[in-house]
């Protein structure tokens, strides 16, 4: 069962992958022409506001289901959280970074 769900996942981010390469960027693409912006500040503000548009609905919709306050909060702390630790640290691994560990430490 473990296997099955990890190969449905895999399958998952490779789809979402070739929906996001072959309809997502040619739209930024059109929209950065149509608005005569570079194409590194389309993809900075568009990335960014794609990146936390699932926060943000789910924070809404969890003001408009009683007893989900909570929800909203945890989804921006959690989401906050991967951003920094999950995000950096793969950043780091592909770069195959190296981190002197004595200001780490010491901060």
């Amino acid at each position: 069962m473990l296997v099955l769900m990890i190969l449905v996942m895999l399958l998952a981010f490779y789809l979402l992958a070739e929906v996001c390469d072959k309809y997502f960027v040619d739209s930024l693409e059109k929209i950065s022409k149509r608005l005569n912006l570079s194409p590194e500040a389309t993809g900075a503000t568009f990335m960014a506001i794609g990146s936390s548009a699932p926060e943000l609905f789910v924070s809404l919709m969890s003001l408009f289901k009683p007893g989900e306050e909570a929800m909203g909060a945890g989804t921006i702390v959690g989401s906050a959280i991967f951003n920094v630790l999950v995000i950096t640290g793969a950043a780091v691994v592909v770069r195959q970074a190296f981190i002197i560990w004595q200001p780490v430490i010491r901060d």
